[in-house]
Parts: C-alpha cells; sequence; structure tokens
C-alpha cells in the first residue's frame, strides 16, 4: 500500500511541476486556405448564357466555413458574396455578341483567414440571335375592322429569359414599338394606328446583348396586305354562311335587304362583316370586334 501511495503522489508532483513549468517556442501560424473551381462535365456550354460551377476548399491546419465568390474582374471588397454551398448557378447578362466573364472564388477557414489567391474561371459566352414564328392558325383575314389580333412563338438558344422585348412595325419599320420579351400576343385597335385602308405588321424579337430576330411580317406573302375598314353604324351583321341558295333560304340576301329597309328609317346603318373565308385570328379579335357595336 506504501508503495502504491508514494508512486500516485510521484505522479501528482510531476503533474504539477509540468503545468508550472513554462512553454516555450514559437507558436505555428495559421496557414491559409486553398481554393479549387470546376465544373460538372468535360467543358463549359458556350452557347448558353445560364451556367453553373461547383467550387471547393481544403485547408492544412483547420477546416473550411465557407467562400466568398464575384464575378467582377478587379473586385472591390464590397464585390464579394459569401456562401456556404459548394456551388452556384449564375444567370450572366450578354452584353455583346460575345461576352467573356471570369468567376472568382476563396475559401475561408474556421479563423476567418481567407485564400489570398482566389481561384479563377474565364469563360466566354457566345451569344446567338433569337427566333419568332407566327403561331399557327393566326393568319389574318383578308379584310378585318379596327381590331386585328396576332400571335406569335419566340426562342433564344441562350434561353428564353434573355429575350429582352419584343418589336412590331404597323406598316413604317422606323417606328418600332417595344413589347415586354415575354409577350406572345397584341391586338391592335383604331388608337394604334388601324386607319382605314391597307396595313402590314411587323415583328421581331431583340434579346438582352442587343441582337435582333429576322423580322417576319403578317400577312406572311411580301406581295400581300390586308384591310381595315373602320365601322358602320351602331349594327353589325355577321356572315359565317357559306351555302347561298334558294334552297336555303338566302340568308345573306333576305338578313342585309331586311337591314337596309329598316335601320335608314331611324337613322342607323349597319356593318357587314363576312367572316366565312377566315374566322378571326383568335378569340379575343372576335370579341373585341364586337365591342366596337352597341
Amino acid at each position: 500500500m506504501k508503495l502504491k501511495s508514494v508512486i500516485v503522489l510521484t505522479v501528482i508532483a510531476l503533474a504539477f511541476w509540468r503545468c508550472d513549468s513554462e512553454i516555450t517556442g514559437d507558436l505555428n501560424a495559421n496557414l491559409p486556405p486553398e481554393t479549387t473551381i470546376f465544373v460538372k462535365g468535360d467543358s463549359l456550354n458556350t452557347t448558353q448564357s445560364v451556367q453553373t460551377f461547383y467550387w471547393d476548399g481544403r485547408d492544412p491546419d483547420g477546416f473550411i466555413t465557407g467562400f466568398y465568390y464575384t464575378l467582377e474582374l478587379n473586385p472591390t471588397a464590397d464585390d464579394w458574396t459569401f456562401t456556404s454551398e459548394r456551388s452556384g448557378t449564375f444567370a450572366l447578362r450578354i452584353t455583346g455578341a460575345d461576352t467573356s466573364y471570369v468567376l472568382q472564388v476563396k475559401a475561408v477557414d474556421n479563423l476567418n483567414l481567407e485564400d489570398p489567391t482566389p481561384a479563377s474561371q474565364e469563360f466566354p459566352i457566345a451569344n446567338t440571335r433569337p427566333q419568332v414564328a407566327w403561331s399557327p392558325n393566326s393568319r389574318i383575314p383578308d379584310t378585318t375592322l379596327t381590331v386585328a389580333s396576332f400571335a406569335w412563338s419566340a426562342a433564344d438558344p441562350d434561353g428564353d429569359e434573355t429575350i429582352e422585348f419584343i418589336e412590331y412595325a404597323l406598316d413604317d419599320t422606323s417606328n418600332w414599338i417595344q413589347l415586354p420579351g415575354d409577350a406572345r400576343s397584341v391586338d391592335l385597335k383604331a388608337a394604334d394606328g388601324l386607319t382605314e385602308g391597307e396595313h402590314v405588321l411587323w415583328l421581331r424579337a431583340v434579346d438582352i446583348a442587343g441582337a435582333r430576330s429576322q423580322e417576319i411580317r403578317m400577312p406572311e406573302e411580301v406581295v400581300n396586305t390586308w384591310y381595315v375598314k373602320l365601322p358602320r353604324g351602331s349594327y353589325l351583321l355577321i356572315d359565317d354562311y357559306a351555302v347561298e341558295s334558294a334552297a336555303s333560304g338566302r340568308p345573306d340576301a333576305y338578313y342585309r335587304g331586311l337591314l337596309n329597309n329598316l335601320l335608314p328609317t331611324i337613322g342607323e346603318d349597319y356593318t357587314y362583316w363576312n367572316i366565312e373565308a377566315q374566322f378571326p385570328a383568335s378569340p379575343r379579335q372576335f370579341t373585341e370586334t364586337l365591342k366596337l357595336f352597341d
């Protein structure tokens, strides 16, 4: 027992002696982390304005707590954004026919020391022109009243969200009117320039880099126009009956004759609208045309 007590006391004494002894030597300085950027797959897709990047960091004497990233070429302190994620998806603004971006990322360790040499990745984005086309069954009739509807599809290989606006021109291609980039139809009325006479509509899309699509026209045939006529009177006679014969009672002649006899007695007139050959381009055009009359 005495021997055990002596050993225990000796160990305790040594422990106190060690605590009282001064630590000598220099502390190791905190080493900065290192950062790496990589992309999924073999290479960047230079035809897309939305890119996803991945990054990681290693710290030789601690652990990584997060990252700062920026797309500025010569960033200030305020240009860096912190994230704890190891990837990011960026919607990049194309400012010209071809645009080059540089992504910089720097890791941060558990003592808030940043990588002094951020990892960087330069990537070019090649811009392509948007495309527009008239929607099926959206051909304008040969004749309309002072309401005309047009519908189209629009796409951009760089992403449809890069279409900044749609432009149309009525007759005069030196005077383009802008619509939002996601617009896919437009209704034109008298206030928009639908005067009585021959008309042509031109359409194109413009992306965020200013690249324009090919211009398309309606009517599509270069030699054709469509005719706009002003409403007459407060009454509208719609003709959608294709068979005008004795067997059918000649409804066209009957109703036109009826209105010709009755309306002048009350000082009124009517508009005749024949939609047999081609129905209006859209239900909206039909309903908006009806609103022109009492």
